[in-house]
Parts: C-alpha cells; sequence; structure tokens
C-alpha cells in the first residue's frame, strides 16, 4: 500500500498489486482504440471512484505526493495525453477504490507490527511488473525489520 495523504482527520493509501479483471478501456469507451489500460483495486473504500497516480506535470489540480509524483487532477489532460498516443508505461496507473484508515488508527496498527514501513523509488511504484514482487519485497523487508528490531519474530497479520 503506498500512502498518498496523511493528517489529523486519518490516512489515505492506494494497494498497489491488486489488478482487477478491467481495463479502462472496458470503463471509457473513448478508450476502445488505446492499448488495454489495466485498472487496480486501490483498496475497498469508494470503489466506484478512479483514482490515477501520474508523473505528468503540470496537470491542474494534481495532488503531489512526492517530488514529480502526483494523485488525481484534471481528468481532460490525463484523458488528452492518452488520447495522443502517448505511452503511460511507467507515467500513470490507475485504481478504483482507496485504503484507509481513521485518525491514528494506522499509527496504532503498527506499534501493534500489523503494518511494515519500507521505501522505494517512483519508477519502482509505477512499474506495474515490479508491483507484482511487491510480495517478495515484504517477507525481505520482514526479516529486516526483524533484524533490527522493528517487528516481532510472530507472523505478520
Amino acid at each position: 500500500i503506498l500512502l498518498v495523504d496523511h493528517t489529523l482527520d486519518g490516512t489515505m493509501g492506494l494497494v498497489l498489486n491488486k489488478p482487477l479483471p478491467l481495463y479502462l478501456n472496458d470503463v471509457l469507451k473513448e478508450f476502445k482504440n488505446v492499448e488495454n489500460i489495466p485498472i487496480y483495486k486501490g483498496g475497498p473504500l469508494c470503489t466506484d471512484t478512479l483514482f490515477y497516480l501520474h508523473t505528468l506535470k503540470g496537470v491542474e489540480d494534481s495532488l503531489q505526493i512526492g517530488k514529480g509524483f502526483y494523485l488525481n487532477g484534471d481528468f481532460d489532460a490525463i484523458r488528452r495525453y492518452i488520447l495522443e498516443g502517448n505511452d503511460i508505461t511507467g507515467k500513470i496507473r490507475f485504481f478504483l477504490g482507496y485504503s484507509g484508515w481513521e485518525h491514528d488508527q494506522l499509527c496504532q496498527e503498527i506499534k501493534e507490527n500489523t503494518w511494515l514501513i519500507g521505501s522505494t523509488n517512483i519508477a519502482s511504484l509505477m512499474d506495474e511488473r515490479e508491483a507484482q514482487n511487491f510480495g517478495k519485497m515484504f517477507w525481505e523487508n520482514w526479516e529486516a525489520n526483524i533484524k533490527h528490531g522493528h517487528a516481532s519474530r510472530r507472523y505478520p497479520h
């Protein structure tokens, strides 16, 4: 899960490695002549809402979540970018729904060793093939966290 927003009101994240059996081309008919664009399950909340991560500078109303890394924004600009024939590989990923936690809920779960904290780079987050390897990275990070005393030997939830 990539955390994209964390405030006093709560935390929002997107699951990166759960592809849906659905493509953007199935949802938006104007993309029928474009290569299949996968949609991922971002989480169990607002599953009728499309979210998108991208690296496109200058897309109005985007929320910058990292250097050169954005959430949502003007969908018409995204639509034009795709319909102009630009390659979106490594540049745009789409999600239905999001994951969310109430104020302090995620912090408490982290204290209980329910979650492991890791870091990566934007290129890895945007690479759909690498997203499928997050499970392997999870176990490697879990072992590293145990070694440094940041997790217990019991299996995570």
